[in-house]
């Protein structure tokens, strides 16, 4: 029988840079601390963008002893230099991130850099990891004031990364870690975005900051008016997680029956979310689909549904063609009582 950490662990010398990814987010979402030596590997030899999962993993370990091999990465971070976001400068701002909550004063440094240049790696793509921080840390709370409505929001109208809704949608994300009406205020504005995407992100944010009626009720008109399967899907666990309603039959028959294979992954994701016992039967199906990304959700799911037969589910996919799905599975196994591979 194979160890899931073992397993986990053995995800990040797979072929697949994917592979590696997920491999690496799961074994620090357990804090894997065995894993250390090997991710350190990943992040170094790694030459694909993908790896900003490693140094996250590292950060939530917090092993201060790889300090000195990050420094030689924020100098020399292996991957193509391409003067864009999603290479070099995501990897740079990845590895800082977590250099800073190691307590690299070097780190620091290289941030207050990308602020002061005005990057949108730092006013985009990375402010919510950044919001996200302990403040307490050296030097985080003055990269936090940096981070305001008004840089990350309103300096940004009418520029050509509005077209771009992976760019919005993180803006979104930080204007949720913000306790202020101006973030309120921004939220509501995205929740009338062209993009779904954006939309039910914003929705899901402005829930995050705001107990007010009207914005409870701005949910429901958008779920009522909803077009797409995945606007239902996203806003009905939203209005879930406010107790504002308790049917989720419309996300269980999107999970089931979509014809979409991204929709259905998405509405398993959200039974996740939701984690009713009454999803198991449909999440149970799931495990089965033909699509191997809806399988994984669907694991991660089960994950977090608290009844007493999602571990003999979640063991049944351990042979599944997809590694992805076999990683997820054995995460799930790592965390829960009793489980082997």
């Amino acid at each position: 029988m194979t160890d899931p950490k073992q397993l986990l662990i053995s995800g990040l010398e797979h072929d697949d840079p994917v592979v590696q990814a997920d491999a690496a987010r799961l074994l620090g979402e357990i804090a894997c601390a065995d894993a250390v030596p090997a991710l350190l590997a990943y992040v170094s030899n790694s030459r694909h963008a993908y790896k900003t999962a490693g140094f996250e993993a590292l950060m939530k370990i917090g092993d201060k002893s790889i300090i000195p091999d990050l420094e030689k990465l924020l100098a020399a971070p292996n991957v193509q230099d391409d003067w864009y976001w999603h290479m070099n400068k995501s990897v740079k701002a990845a590895c800082a991130i977590c250099l800073l909550s190691l307590g690299s004063k070097i780190a620091l440094q290289h941030l207050v850099q990308l602020a002061d240049d005005g990057q949108d790696i730092f006013y985009g793509w990375f402010a919510p990891s950044i919001l996200r921080m302990d403040s307490g840390l050296p030097g985080v709370k003055q990269l936090q004031e940096r981070l305001t409505v008004e840089t990350i929001y309103k300096d940004g109208a009418g520029t050509l990364r509005e077209m771009d809704p992976s760019f919005v949608i993180t803006v979104s994300e930080a204007l949720a870690c913000m306790n202020t009406e101006d973030a309120l205020e921004a939220q509501r504005s995205l929740c009338a975005w062209r993009s779904r995407y954006i939309r039910v992100q914003a929705a899901r944010g402005l829930m995050q900051q705001s107990e007010a009626k009207e914005d409870k009720d701005l949910i429901q008109q958008m779920f009522n008016e909803a077009q797409t399967e995945f606007e239902e899907s996203g806003l009905s666990a939203i209005l879930f997680e406010q107790k504002l309603t308790d049917d989720i039959s419309r996300v269980q028959t999107i999970a089931a029956s979509s014809q979409d294979a991204f929709e259905r992954a998405y509405a398993v994701e959200q039974l996740g979310i939701i984690a009713d016992r009454s999803s198991l039967q449909v999440l149970e199906q799931a495990t089965k689909d033909s699509d191997a990304y809806v399988r994984q959700n669907a694991v991660e799911a089960l994950d977090r549904l608290d009844h007493s037969d999602a571990s003999q589910i979640i063991n049944t996919c351990a042979a599944d063609e997809s590694m992805r799905v076999r990683l997820q599975v054995a995460k799930a196994q790592s965390t829960r009582e009793g489980a082997t591979v």
